[in-house]
């Protein structure tokens, strides 16, 4: 029996431990609520989730559009093929989670926790991510794009062989020695800024 709302066939799934799959729901409205989702092949559209507990779900070629999620907890999540297109995850906790080939593209993840993630393929793409934190993270050919990662956090994260060249990178939170810097790449344009990082510090020189 299909579900005539998200919150229903959520629910449903959650208790009766059923794949939800091949299933689209749009412009609803979910808070305070609990769910452990095994979703397959779902197009969720212009959803509102609010204080809304994910933890331990599994998410499989799913498509959020245009979604809120305000403080969701998606802690130990898994997230395989699985895109985020112009949603909003400020604050939200993806802790612990494992993502393969997964994109956040546009939309605003400011203050997010994405700490002790394995992210393997895939990226953010034209992303506000000020103030969000990837610290232990590992982030296996990932892309980040025209994103904004003022005052992220990557203490303890390697960024070797990850291209952020095209990102803001002021006030990155890293740990003492800057070793997560080792092997990324940055543009010219960036070269003031990650110097700062080091502990350069530059002269003005005045030609007359």
């Amino acid at each position: 029996m299909k579900d005539k709302t998200l919150c229903s066939a959520f629910q449903r799934a959650s208790q009766e431990e059923e794949l939800l799959c091949m299933e689209s729901f749009t412009g609803e409205r979910i808070q305070d609520n609990i769910f452990c989702i095994e979703g397959k092949k779902l197009t969720i559209q212009q959803c509102q989730f609010i204080n809304c507990d994910f933890s331990h779900s599994t998410w499989e070629e799913v498509s959020f559009e245009g979604c809120d999620f305000q403080n969701c907890n998606f802690q130990h999540n898994s997230f395989l093929k699985t895109q985020f297109l112009d949603c909003r995850g400020t604050g939200c906790d993806m802790g612990f989670s494992y993502l393969k080939q997964c994109w956040i593209r546009q939309g605003s993840w400011q203050n997010a926790n994405f700490a002790q993630v394995r992210w393997n393929g895939g990226g953010v793409f034209g992303v506000h991510l000020q103030g969000s934190v990837f610290s232990q993270s590992r982030l296996e050919h990932w892309q980040a794009v025209d994103s904004q990662l003022t005052g992220a956090e990557f203490c303890h994260t390697p960024l070797k062989n990850l291209d952020l060249s095209t990102c803001e990178i002021q006030g990155l939170i890293l740990s003492q020695g800057c070793s997560e810097l080792k092997g990324a790449v940055f543009s010219p344009a960036q070269a003031v800024e990650v110097a700062s990082f080091l502990g350069v510090r530059w002269k003005d020189i005045i030609i007359r």
